[in-house]
């Protein structure tokens, strides 16, 4: 997996942007760049595009530590917004499942088909609408 993260400033602080073959390694070492970033502030609202990236390859367990490592973020994270544009039906459930994991966790996250719809979604947590 390779990633990009792009400091924007629009309706989304971040883009995050992830291709190739994802794995459990790699999504904390994204997640961990992320927050170590000196542009970084915790609640910031981030589109994580991974319309490019194939997650056939991740697990469940794969799923249950990813969520570990973003719950050990908690506080350098946030009330964060994660917007996530999952390119098809395999990776949105395992972003749901993840989000199901991140219950005790303050960020917030989201898996949309599309680029606009995320946005919209971020437009919204920007003006307050989104819970």
């Amino acid at each position: 997996m390779i990633w990009t993260i792009e400091f924007d400033g629009g309706t989304q602080d971040v883009t995050l942007t992830a291709a190739g073959t994802a794995s459990r390694k790699d999504f904390c070492a994204s997640y961990a760049e992320l927050v170590q970033d000196p542009r970084w502030r915790p609640g910031m609202a981030v589109l994580f595009d991974e319309s490019a990236l194939d997650v056939s390859k991740l697990t469940g367990q794969d799923v249950e530590e990813i969520a570990g490592f973003i719950i050990d973020l908690d506080d350098r994270l946030g009330s964060a917004a994660f917007a996530v544009v999952a390119p098809d039906a395999y990776a949105e459930g395992l972003v749901a499942v993840l989000i199901r994991y991140l219950h005790s966790a303050r960020l917030r996250a989201c898996t949309f088909p599309s680029h606009d719809c995320a946005m919209e979604w971020l437009g919204g947590f920007r003006a307050g609408r989104v819970p």
